[in-house]
């Protein structure tokens, strides 16, 4: 069982998530997919470096990852989302603490009622934008 959703991580890895979205993950303004959210759980290290220093939030956008998918490999493909988070727990714990020590996007993320136990990957990019993908409460 653990070996298909290794396999599966794998898979969406190798393709960046192209298979769940049509390769559009990376384009300004796609919607992210479960292969983007494997990538910056992957990269909280890196992503909380950028929290800490993030002083100038332009917009914060909440993402469930159970809305993610239509795949008919959703099971195996969410399973390699959590895999991610349990290889890369000390990270994503990290990348939590950078979120809840930024005054303006814990503030933001408590008036949406976004429970940070259930963040499992945060990403900025260059224009400021912090995405957040949560798990369903």
């Amino acid at each position: 069982m653990r070996t298909i959703a290794r396999l599966a991580a794998t898979a969406l890895i190798s393709l960046g998530g192209s298979a769940l979205a049509g390769g559009d993950a990376d384009k300004v303004g796609a919607r992210p997919n479960l292969g983007t959210v494997v990538s910056t759980i992957q990269a909280s290290r890196t992503e909380a470096g950028k929290i800490r220093n993030l002083s100038n939030i332009a917009t914060v956008e909440v993402v469930e990852v159970s809305e993610l998918t239509g795949s008919e490999n959703a099971h195996a493909e969410f399973r390699a989302v959590e895999n991610a988070v349990s290889r890369n727990e000390l990270d994503v714990d990290e990348m939590r603490a950078a979120i809840e020590s930024n005054a303006e996007l814990s503030t933001e993320l408590a008036s949406r009622s976004v429970v940070l136990e259930n963040v499992i990957a945060a990403k900025v990019e260059a224009d400021g934008k912090v995405v957040i993908f949560v798990r369903p409460s």
